[in-house]
């Protein structure tokens, strides 16, 4: 998936949000975590984090499917 940042409507409260909301779940980003290997779980946390960017974003909203996903698990080489 081809995705550009400097394309998406990323607003400076969005951005803060999404960093906050992934520097919440330790287990996303931190290896050292012991649930950070479960696949399942880290997924159901990025639709839960993409879910609550939709909902407080509308400009969000147009990125479905994988789309805003995607980006929330790119960002993670910003908090880690």
């Amino acid at each position: 998936m081809s995705v550009k940042f400097e394309k998406l409507p990323w607003s400076r409260e969005a951005k803060a949000l999404r960093l906050e909301l992934i520097r919440e779940h330790h287990n996303v980003w931190d290896p050292k975590q012991p649930d950070y290997h479960k696949i399942k779980l880290r997924q159901e946390v990025f639709s839960q984090i993409a879910s609550v960017m939709r909902q407080q974003f509308e400009e969000l909203r147009q990125l479905t499917g994988g789309k805003l996903l995607y980006l929330i698990i790119d960002s993670i080489i910003f908090v880690s």
